[in-house]
């Protein structure tokens, strides 16, 4: 909903796991060397609750505007 709230365009490209670099937190966790020496600091951050599907638009847009 928040995609189409923006009028965003999403861009989805597969990129084969050993060549991606994002996939080193989500495989090692937050002490992934690999992210490490590339720069990028990795941190757990907790998930919000988020309102359900069901929910009305207008709770979809207050949780946003957080």
């Amino acid at each position: 909903m928040r995609t189409l709230a923006l009028e965003t365009t999403v861009w989805f490209e597969y990129v084969e796991s050993e060549a991606n670099i994002a996939d080193g937190g989500s495989r090692c966790g937050v002490d992934c060397p690999v992210s490490r020496e590339a720069g990028i600091h990795l941190r757990e951050v907790p998930c919000p609750k988020l309102p359900t599907a069901w929910n009305h638009k207008a709770d979809w847009s207050e949780f946003w505007s957080q």
